[in-house]
């Protein structure tokens, strides 16, 4: 299986073994704000998944580890996809208010024209 990730133009890839074939709905590229977030969010992961190898880990504990590791990562790109969705949705609810609340400002700069020009009418007739 093979991961990509998108950033700036170019696209990394690494080969897993077919082991990892539950991860493989996961594969493909991602967005430059959702790289970024990622990498952020691995750090910490690292810092608390990761720890210095010893020598007398097994491979099948490392292996442990690795795969705990890569869940953290899963879970955390699942949680900024649907952060990522959440904010397009607010995103796209702000835009209709914006257009409404534009299209309420434009029908009270006209009926204030028209009150200025009746104003005026008075006043010279």
């Amino acid at each position: 299986m093979q991961i990509g990730i998108y950033s700036g133009g170019r696209r990394h890839r690494t080969t897993c073994g077919h082991q990892y074939s539950k991860y493989r709905k996961y594969s493909g590229t991602l967005t430059a704000f959702l790289v970024r977030s990622i990498f952020v969010d691995m750090k910490a992961i690292k810092s608390r998944s990761r720890p210095a190898k010893s020598s007398t880990d097994s491979p099948a504990d490392e292996m442990t580890k690795l795969e705990r590791w890569v869940d953290e990562l899963i879970q955390t790109c699942e949680r900024l996809g649907k952060e990522n969705r959440m904010l397009r949705a607010q995103e796209s609810e702000l835009m209709v208010d914006r257009e409404r609340l534009m299209e309420k400002n434009e029908l009270a700069r006209d009926r204030v024209e028209a009150m200025i020009m009746r104003l005026k009418a008075l006043e010279k007739g």
